[in-house]
């Protein structure tokens, strides 16, 4: 096996990408991871406004204009995670050969913390697929919320989340699932609330979408302040500092990381007290605005997926 190996479980977060370590399998590690979680997140968040904040009616004509695209994610999300085992094995051992070594592959799976976390999504992966020809449409929006978040919480079994033990080792993996599912609760939620935003525009579906809308911008505030109170308590307990040394791979993307959500509260504080307050003559502004935060948070999800590969140094 080769120099990556992962020892113990709670040995997981302890890959570095050393100049001989960046290989392939490495970035194809990281492709799976942002896949997996883009798809997670966004079924999870989505769901969980339809099924659960926006009006019954206008949640599943939302629901229903939106179903290729939550089967294309839950299809995504299925994909990558069955695509994640060999190429973690890939990457833990020495190099694409053992992706395909069952030897390699049991070892990932039995004494690794990725292995366990592994195990545990490819579980909520398979009821995804399940889930796929469910109906009616308000069971299968609530079912693949929650499986989706319990997919997004199978990552507090491995990675910097189990680097302690004890109390805070339970207090760093506690917050991480909170910081991941509030993270998906606002992230997810952008793309039925860009679908319902032309409602406002329709006598018929302006009250419904109205509601739905205030409903988000409620649950929304709460989402970001978890997203930063947890952000800021994983960085004190993986760091123990603030993330100001430039020399350290980890700490750059982790500040970029932190400069896209900066960027995203920025345009959510915009909306919420200039556009809102303004609408209906500010309809164009206030999408326009709820449009640009998705790829700031696509970037975000990406960083992640690649210090989450870097020794927290």
């Amino acid at each position: 096996m080769a120099r990556a190996r992962h020892r113990r479980p709670q040995d997981g977060w302890k890959l570095q990408l050393h100049p001989q370590a960046v290989t392939s399998p490495l970035v194809a590690l990281a492709a799976c991871r942002v896949v997996q979680d883009t798809a997670a997140l966004l079924l999870w968040g989505g769901g969980a406004y339809l099924a659960w904040l926006v009006p019954k009616d206008l949640g599943s004509a939302v629901a229903d204009r939106l179903q290729v695209w939550a089967a294309a994610a839950a299809v995504a999300a299925v994909m990558a995670t069955a695509a994640e085992l060999p190429v973690e094995a890939a990457s833990i051992g020495d190099g694409w050969r053992d992706a395909v070594n069952p030897a390699v592959i049991v070892g990932v799976l039995t004494d690794t913390s990725s292995g366990y976390a592994w195990s545990a999504q490819a579980a909520a992966a398979a009821l995804l697929l399940v889930l796929l020809g469910m109906a009616p449409l308000r069971a299968k929006l609530t079912g693949t919320a929650i499986t989706a978040a319990l997919m997004l919480a199978g990552l507090s079994l491995t990675g910097h989340a189990v680097m302690h033990e004890g109390w805070l080792g339970v207090a760093n993996r506690a917050n991480d699932v909170l910081h991941v599912l509030a993270s998906g609760a606002w992230f997810g939620a952008l793309v039925p609330v860009l679908t319902i935003l032309p409602c406002l525009g329709r006598s018929e579906s302006r009250a419904e979408a109205a509601i739905a809308l205030r409903r988000f911008s409620r649950a929304g505030h709460i989402a970001v302040a978890l997203v930063v109170a947890t952000g800021i308590a994983g960085t004190a307990l993986i760091l123990k500092q603030w993330p100001i040394d430039l020399s350290s791979p980890y700490q750059v993307l982790l500040d970029v990381k932190v400069l896209a959500v900066a960027m995203m509260t920025g345009l959510a504080v915009l909306n919420r007290y200039v556009f809102v307050p303004q609408l209906p003559t500010s309809l164009a502004k206030l999408r326009r605005a709820t449009l640009a935060e998705v790829p700031l948070g696509i970037l975000a999800i990406a960083l992640v997926a690649v210090f989450g590969l870097l020794d927290p140094s």
